[in-house]
């Protein structure tokens, strides 16, 4: 019996994470999408104490670790479910990402007696989430191990830039609570994903497509549209897969709307930032 409890963590790690597999943008994406964010921040607050800015590392690198393999990932999973329809899997992981979230933005908010250090690296847990939604599998969503989206143009990170006029937007959308403010910043981002998929796909002031739904089908449009049945409660992939070149869906289209939708997590994780500055650590 002590073997059999002993060995489960490495029995539901190769159901939950096969090797060579990432869930959600890969770490090192969420990695550069922080270190890009901090970036930022640094250059809107070159006056920041130095625990401050020294704690701003382990964010970054509790943005990653929010997707390390452990028996609290593989019992709770990244999808975005706000109608809690998804439920649970066999072993009892909650596949939304709501349970957990909610759990860690009332560790951050109620927190005491913590370092700057630790508390900033629980932080960056939180936005590792909010930075998921401008995933479009995570946020439709699609059951997946690995999408190519999430690892598309990890490499283009660090050449994103936010477009002019944003900053002073982002700071005044970081004021209030975080116990009230990140899960709205959570909804937020979800909700910019959704919209963007939404859209007409442009190329070159030329519309393609209707929409992004030849890549990712939403649950009520699931049926005949799917290339096999869904899982419950999630949607499915459509007949063409992300990055791969077939008709007037060339490379640039996809770097367009990576890029769009990296800018966009890269905005969300600033905004993030700029609220805990507001917080005495």
């Amino acid at each position: 019996m002590h073997l059999l409890r002993s060995m489960l963590p490495i029995v539901l790690a190769t159901l939950v994470f096969p090797t060579g597999t990432a869930i959600g943008f890969e770490k090192k994406a969420h990695g550069e999408i922080s270190k890009k964010a901090v970036s930022i921040y640094r250059a809107i607050n070159p006056g920041l104490s130095e625990k401050r800015a020294k704690a701003l590392l382990g964010f970054i690198e509790g943005s990653k670790d929010e997707d390390n393999i452990s028996m609290q990932r593989m019992f709770h999973w990244h999808f975005y479910d706000p109608a809690k329809k998804l439920g649970r899997t066999w072993w009892g992981a909650e596949r939304s990402n709501g349970v957990r979230f909610e759990k860690l933005v009332k560790q951050l908010s109620e927190s005491k007696g913590m370092s700057p250090d630790e508390y900033y690296a629980l932080a960056g847990r939180i936005v590792h989430h909010i930075q998921d939604m401008s995933s479009p599998p995570h946020t439709v969503p699609v059951y997946h191990l690995k999408d190519p989206f999430d690892s598309y143009g990890t490499s283009r990170i660090n050449r994103i830039t936010l477009q002019q006029g944003r900053i002073p937007v982002l700071m005044n959308e970081s004021r209030g609570t975080l116990k009230d403010r990140l899960p709205e910043f959570l909804k937020y981002a979800a909700d910019k994903t959704l919209e963007s998929i939404e859209k007409p796909v442009v190329h070159q002031g030329k519309i393609i497509a209707d929409n992004w739904s030849l890549f990712w089908l939403k649950a009520q449009q699931t049926g005949e549209r799917c290339r096999k049945k869904p899982c419950k409660g999630f949607g499915c992939y459509g007949k063409m897969v992300f990055g791969f070149t077939k008709g007037p869906f060339i490379q640039e289209v996809y770097q367009d709307f990576y890029d769009h939708q990296i800018e966009n997590a890269v905005a969300d994780t600033v905004k993030v930032l700029l609220l805990l500055g507001n917080v005495e650590i």
